[in-house]
């Protein structure tokens, strides 16, 4: 074959080799780029089985023992009491909701105390008293806490404080409330709520 038809066959061979690779690359699927899918909330549904009971004892307090500090002598509290130098004790008592995947919400303890002897800063008085929520012989943080603020208080002074319980003290039945010794505890309250899947567990 001449030299300068080799090259024009070896030039047309070229041009179609790579038509031919350009077509079949263009024949295959292109794949997507893997997109991460965004989780988004949805419509809130409501609980089937809501739980909410709200406690307001009115007899005589019945504190567990065991879930106050030690040397706290609680034993034979009473309601607005009047005599100082006697601290108080007592511990809500609930039962569980009987349905299926129940969980509790924070429960919200509102109590009113009482100072029974004012006094100021750094004195042996109600001022320096701390009272709130207390589980397992400890204080339940962010539910305990100065009565009245460790500042000078009067005697007489009624404060109402509220305070929220971990969802985790709540599933234990029991909660369990402290005053220290030279404060009243009016009145208390315990509101609880929780949610269930169903109303009873099947047997």
């Amino acid at each position: 074959m001449p030299h300068s038809l080799r090259l024009h066959y070896l030039a047309f061979a070229a041009v179609v080799a790579l038509s031919t690779v350009a077509a079949v690359a263009q024949a295959q699927p292109v794949e997507a780029a893997a997109v991460p899918m965004a989780v988004l909330p949805g419509p809130s549904v409501a609980c089937p089985h809501p739980h909410n009971v709200t406690l307001t004892p009115s007899g005589a307090p019945t504190p567990d023992l065991r879930e106050f500090p030690a040397n706290s002598n609680v034993g034979g509290s009473v309601w607005n009491q009047t005599v100082f130098n006697k601290h108080f004790g007592h511990t809500f008592r609930f039962e569980q909701p009987k349905g299926d995947c129940c969980q509790y919400s924070p429960g919200v303890l509102t109590v009113t105390y009482k100072a029974l002897d004012g006094g100021g800063v750094g004195s042996s008085s109600s001022s320096n008293d701390g009272g709130g929520a207390v589980h397992k012989g400890l204080s339940v943080p962010g539910a305990y806490g100065y009565i009245f603020g460790n500042a000078p208080v009067a005697t007489g002074t009624v404060v109402t404080k509220t305070y929220t319980i971990p969802a985790g003290i709540m599933a234990s039945g029991k909660v369990s409330l402290y005053a220290q010794d030279d404060t009243a505890v009016v009145s208390a309250t315990l509101r609880i709520s929780g949610c269930c899947v169903t109303p009873t567990r099947p047997e």
